[in-house]
């Protein structure tokens, strides 16, 4: 019994590691670019080619919420 609650707390563990991830790459991809469109750096070359970074982060925590 012990043992299987070791592993069924590893197993979540290591699935609320994995979400973590998938979502804190694009976050952290879209508080760049914001900061960076913010402050007059445009990344990308120009402000709307920056936005279209942010909006495909955006659109790639959506599909990973459904997915989960």
């Amino acid at each position: 019994m012990k043992r299987r609650l070791t592993e069924k707390d590893a197993t979540q563990q290591s699935i609320i590691r994995f979400v973590s991830h998938e979502i804190k790459t694009p976050t952290m991809v879209i508080k760049g670019y914001t900061n960076a469109a913010l402050s007059g750096v445009h990344p990308k070359g120009t402000l709307e080619e920056t936005l279209k970074v942010i909006d495909t982060q955006i659109l790639r925590i959506e599909q990973k919420q459904m997915n989960f």
